[in-house]
């Protein structure tokens, strides 16, 4: 039970199909993955991951927003915790999506969104109002990205 682990454990040790992924404090684990499956195994809601790629140093993320990357270019796998996905006003840096699930959980409401590109779930303050089917603009915290390798899914 990952909820358990995270509460009580000083360390964890996660495996997939009998191989160590990752060792380590469960905020680590959980801040910075040693790659995709990690990254999508440990939190709740998991981490959204899409395709993205890296071109003249630079990720596109959803909204048209560019972030500075370190590495190779190409093909990466781009990883945002679903708190770190905004709810913000129609605007140069974010994207509309079309609200799918609402999921209330009193101090923050839980929001699975799609659009024609990909699917958040994003983590949003109870303050904010939506409904099924509503359209609204969502903006990825730049600075709180996680990039993976496209192919191994391991963190670059």
């Amino acid at each position: 039970d990952q909820v358990e682990a995270m509460t009580l454990a000083d360390r964890i040790v996660l495996l997939k199909d009998g191989e160590v992924q990752q060792i380590g404090a469960p905020l680590e684990l959980y801040e910075t993955p040693a790659n995709a499956f990690v990254a999508e195994f440990i939190g709740s809601p998991t981490m959204n991951l899409f395709p993205a790629s890296i071109r003249g140093g630079q990720v596109q993320l959803p909204g048209g927003a560019v972030t500075g990357a370190r590495g190779a270019e190409g093909a990466v796998t781009v990883g945002v915790r679903p708190h770190d996905v905004d709810v913000v006003a129609a605007g140069v840096d974010s994207a509309g999506f079309k609200v799918d699930v609402l999921e209330p959980l009193g101090h923050e409401t839980i929001l699975y969104c799609t659009n024609a590109d990909l699917s958040l779930s994003v983590a949003a303050p109870a303050s904010v109002k939506c409904g099924v089917g509503e359209t609204i603009h969502l903006r990825v915290n730049p600075d709180r990205i996680h990039l993976f390798d496209d192919e191994t899914g391991a963190r670059l």
